[in-house]
């Protein structure tokens, strides 16, 4: 159900819930309990450092337990299933069994030859082993002489631990010679490599990256008039697998004075893959162009990317901008990220414009391509705030460039004051605590994915609790043109044994606009199940500064027996242990 909105005077509402005796606020933290009778013993709570222990949720739990950041040689372990007792002790949290893989990164060679060491970056990655978990992923880079040294959980026999999908690209993938002379980088002439790695027993594994006997695409990057544009820089992009997320998966090409290019792709990949070429950064307002659906087993040749004919040269183009509250008093838009994008498909070609810039001092300067002879293009505009503006998103507002030059002000609307108050189970007032407001997951589900995307550029928005456990944050009322509802999850200090929880309704915006204040009344906090236990090493040593995450499993996703899930394992709790390993989690209890 979601939540009816209210248009009531915070002032009003506070003094309201005071009057109640509804709303008290604590002086001094005191200590939860100071003998076994103030917890609830019928549950199997216990009573220990002042602080209630057990009645964990009744709901199928998972973890991580995670080693400090500066130690290399621990590594992480899941664990699927979570079990903790009545009493809340988990006892030992076992980090992962560490194997070291270790060799170097080579370039291959047919011949007898000395070998040749590569530069490179190592991405692994491994699905989670519970439905819609995080999973594990690790970037390492190569020293000079191409050697590297990896730490990973081992890999088992049972079902759940997947093996390891590794990709090593040669570095400078984004680097441009600077000259037609300058020697190429290994990336220009050597593609990405991906492998499969079971990680059983420390081993020692070298990496050799071909480059003959490649499937390859040859072509050129020319103008409307088919001339060359020299400098673009050209890639291939497609999958590794089946459903994967699409990737660089071809060697990096700089177009040479006539605009040719010559790509060789990566071996065994799945599917089509489309050419990339993406203009010099001196070519302010040029386009990138793709060539989709092309063939990935063999050679091609001949793949022509164009710009428009009778494209007319970028202009310079000022924005005024323009912010107001909700009573006409000015505000500073300065900070505002501002993008102006268009796209013209032709065939399998689709020419993407995107020029980027910021408002400084009330306006923002772009260089843009107005369009071709004869036709002014009209611009999706977006205008993306910084964190915690109060000032109000902008998606994809049409905007017709012209012949250039100073534009009518863009006007930037005020977002909704949305107020409210955090309470504990005891209905005392929660201090300190770190709201998130965020668009929650019906709303996205309603978004078509070009709008989800949309939604994915707007960062959420932060407020903390006062000492009377009132907030304020402020939200965008319309999301991509229609009225937003979010999720609100609050996080409590670091320091304090408190719960992570999410309001269990949605916060819908008023369907009206222009409503300055959102009065969300009184948030209770669910009430809080204290567990703990003690991070150790395979070998029984604890393990101060680790890391605990508690998360709940969605039943629909493990009744469905798959290694992925669309929907994702909710966080419910995290801590960090002690100098002597025992880590503390507040779970909430009802999520």
């Amino acid at each position: 159900m979601k939540a009816s909105w209210l248009l009531v005077a915070v002032g009003a509402a506070l003094a309201a819930l005071a009057s109640a005796g509804c709303l008290s606020v604590p002086d001094e933290d005191e200590p939860q309990c100071r003998r076994a009778s103030d917890c609830d013993q019928a549950v199997g709570e216990v009573c220990e450092e002042g602080v209630c222990w057990g009645d964990p949720p009744s709901v199928p739990l998972a973890a991580i337990v995670g080693p400090p950041g500066d130690a290399k040689d621990l590594v992480p372990a899941e664990l699927p299933e979570l079990f903790i007792p009545e009493h809340g002790w988990m006892g030992d949290l076992v980090l992962g069994t560490p194997v070291t893989l270790r060799g170097r990164v080579l370039r291959e060679c047919i011949l007898p030859c000395p070998e040749t060491p590569v530069e490179a970056t190592i991405s692994v990655t491994r699905p989670s082993s519970f439905p819609g978990g995080p999973g594990l992923s690790l970037v390492e880079k190569t020293a000079s002489d191409g050697s590297y040294v990896l730490h990973l959980p081992l890999t088992r026999t049972r079902p759940e631990d997947p093996p390891y999908t590794v990709v090593v690209s040669p570095a400078d993938r984004g680097a441009v010679r600077s000259s037609m002379l300058t020697a190429a980088a290994a990336a220009e002439e050597l593609p990405p490599l991906m492998r499969s790695v079971i990680a059983s027993r420390d081993a020692q594994l070298n990496f050799l990256l071909p480059s003959t006997n490649l499937p390859t695409i040859d072509g050129r990057v020319v103008d409307g008039a088919g001339d060359g544009l020299a400098g673009y820089r050209v890639v291939a992009r497609g999958r590794w697998a089946q459903g994967a997320s699409e990737a660089e998966v071809s060697t990096v090409a700089v177009t040479a004075a006539d605009g040719s290019y010559h790509l060789i792709l990566s071996e065994s990949l799945v599917g089509k893959v489309s050419v990339r070429a993406e203009p010099p950064a001196t070519s302010i307002g040029a386009a990138t162009m793709e060539m989709s659906n092309l063939d990935a087993t063999g050679a091609v040749s001949g793949v022509l990317l164009r710009l428009p004919a009778n494209q007319r040269p970028a202009v310079s183009l000022t924005l005024p901008v323009e912010a107001t509250d909700s009573g006409g008093a000015p505000l500073s838009g300065d900070g505002f990220a501002v993008r102006l994008l268009y796209e013209l498909v032709s065939g399998n070609q689709t020419t993407r414009y995107k020029v980027e810039g910021s408002i400084k001092s009330g306006t923002v300067t772009l260089t843009v391509v107005p369009g071709v002879t004869g036709e002014d293009w009209i611009y999706r505009l977006r205008m993306l705030p910084p964190v915690d503006s109060r000032l109000t998103a902008v998606f994809d507002r049409p905007l017709v460039i012209g012949a250039g030059g100073m534009k009518p002000p863009l006007r930037l609307a005020e977002r909704v004051r949305v107020t409210g108050v955090v309470v504990n189970e005891r209905g005392v007032a929660v201090k300190g605590m770190t709201l998130t407001a965020r668009p929650s997951l019906s709303f996205l589900l309603d978004l078509d994915e070009p709008r989800r995307a949309l939604v994915d550029e707007l960062g959420a928005t932060t407020a903390t609790t006062s000492k009377n456990g009132e907030f304020v944050v402020w939200a965008d009322q319309l999301i991509a043109g229609l009225p937003a509802r979010y999720s609100f999850t609050f996080q409590p200090p670091a320091d304090e044994l408190s719960p992570t929880w999410t309001h269990t309704q949605e916060i819908s915006m008023p369907p009206v606009e222009g409503v300055p204040t959102l009065e969300v009344g009184v948030l209770s906090a669910p009430e809080a199940s204290n567990v703990h236990g003690r991070i150790s090493n395979p070998g029984g040593r604890p393990v101060a500064k680790g890391r605990v995450l508690i998360y709940r499993l969605d039943s629909a996703c493990m009744e469905t027996q798959q290694g992925s899930c669309a929907s994702t394992a909710t966080l419910l709790g995290r801590g960090v242990a002690d100098d002597e390993g025992v880590v503390r989690i507040s779970l909430p209890k009802g999520q």
